[in-house]
């Protein structure tokens, strides 16, 4: 187990269990937080195609 000074990485050399868990959250945390950066993009994306598609048939619209 780890102690309450130790580095993260000396528990990680070690390889115990407590570790393998924070590492494991770790990662989900890093990846969940780069697919809601993706989202966000996504949805800024079809914002602006959707703000687009409004303008151009407002343009038909109004010829």
């Amino acid at each position: 187990m780890t102690t309450a000074g130790e580095p993260l990485q000396t528990a990680t050399r070690r390889g115990t269990p407590v570790t393998a868990a924070v590492q494991a959250v770790a990662v989900i945390a890093a990846v969940a937080e780069a697919m809601m950066v993706v989202a966000e993009e996504t949805v800024a994306e079809a914002v602006e195609v959707t703000d687009a598609r409004d303008a151009l048939l407002r343009t038909f619209d109004s010829a």
